[in-house]
């Protein structure tokens, strides 16, 4: 993301920001591993591309 000016754009970040950091998408994943989310978040998106 830290080349992609449409996302910066769309997210409203500055245009010279160094972007995110690694680590963020590592708590995330450890988030997810917690309670089953994982699982969750993917029926929820099952069930919600069956609507469209």
């Amino acid at each position: 993301m830290r080349c992609r000016i449409d996302f910066k754009y769309a997210l409203a970040m500055d245009l010279d920001g160094p972007g995110f950091r690694n680590s963020v998408l590592t708590d995330f994943r450890d988030r997810q591993g917690q309670d089953d989310r994982a699982d969750q978040f993917l029926s929820l998106s099952d069930s919600v591309g069956d609507l469209a």
